[in-house]
C-alpha cells in the first residue's frame, strides 16, 4: 500500500531539533547530562542540538541505546 503525497512541502525535521524539543525536557537532561550519559563531548551534543552536525551511524546507535541507560539517576 503506497502513501499518497499530500503536496505539503517542508524541510525534514533534524534529529537535533527532536532531541532539543522532545527528549531533553522529558527526561530533564542538560547538554552536559546527555553528553555524560552517551560518553561524548558536550561540544558534539551542542552542535547536534543546534542542527550544525548530522547524526552519524555511530551516534544513531548510541542514541538508540539511550533507553537502556538509567536516566533517572
Amino acid at each position: 500500500m503506497a502513501i499518497k503525497n499530500t503536496g505539503i512541502k517542508r524541510k525534514p525535521t533534524h534529529p537535533g531539533e527532536m532531541l532539543r524539543e522532545d527528549f531533553l525536557p522529558d527526561y530533564s537532561l542538560s547538554v552536559s547530562g546527555l553528553a555524560e550519559a552517551q560518553g561524548i563531548s558536550r561540544q558534539l551534543v551542542s552542535e547536534l542540538l543546534r542542527e550544525r552536525r548530522a547524526v552519524s551511524p555511530e551516534m544513531a546507535i548510541r542514541l538508540g541505546a539511550c533507553r537502556t541507560i538509567n536516566l533517572a539517576a
